[in-house]
């Protein structure tokens, strides 16, 4: 952990983004049956930060379907399905869409957790249902959990969504986004601004 640590802060200071980097490990296995890796660092394109207003405009992604097995929850090099919504949420002017898993079931967005608020309660889909492992993720469920408003971690269908009250991504580079629509349906984002400046209380918004 101290060496990748040191290499990792050795090459933010060489490519000059030591203050603010987005940093990529990747492991595989080598010819000798060992583990090697590879690390990238690049320059934030986006001001780091928590909240992030941005109004996304989603759909579901009809296309494909994640797998709910034990590797579901691995960001991996295989992300074509990712890529494959990203490029489907370009072409349809949309800002990201929403992957449903095997049982048709809310998974994940192409590159973000999905959390919803109904009735004044926070909810997510469970690692079982296939979604990443998200860093934001985790960071924000241990957050919410020490301040006594725990994330139920559970199953969401698509009706779920239609009748949430807010809707918002999170995301280790773009933070925390508020969505705006899904499909007709229009959301606010008072109540989980609100919660956030009541939990996140040392870090700038």
């Amino acid at each position: 952990k101290n060496e990748l640590s040191e290499k990792i802060i050795e090459l933010c200071e060489r490519n000059g983004c030591r203050e603010s980097a987005r940093v990529r490990l990747s492991v595989f296995r080598d010819d000798q049956l060992g583990a090697s890796y590879l690390i990238n660092a690049f320059a934030l394109a986006v001001e780091p930060g928590l909240w992030h207003k941005k109004d996304l405009h989603t759909d579901i992604y009809p296309l494909a379907r994640k797998s709910m097995d034990v590797f579901s929850n691995l960001k991996s090099s295989s992300y074509q399905t990712y890529i494959m919504a990203g490029l489907y949420a370009q072409q349809n002017n949309l800002d990201d869409v929403i992957l449903l898993n095997a049982a048709g079931r809310i998974c994940d967005s192409s590159r973000a957790n999905v959390f919803l608020i109904k009735n004044n309660e926070v909810f997510t889909p469970a690692l079982s249902e296939g979604c990443i492992n998200g860093v934001m993720r985790r960071f924000f469920i241990e957050q919410f959990t020490q301040t006594g408003l725990a994330v139920q971690e559970t199953a969401l269908l698509e009706i779920d969504l239609c009748q949430a009250d807010e809707v918002f991504f999170t995301n280790a580079i773009r933070g925390i986004q508020s969505v705006l629509t899904f499909k007709q349906y229009h959301y606010s984002y008072e109540q989980s601004f609100s919660i956030f400046r009541k939990t996140f209380t040392t870090i700038p918004f």
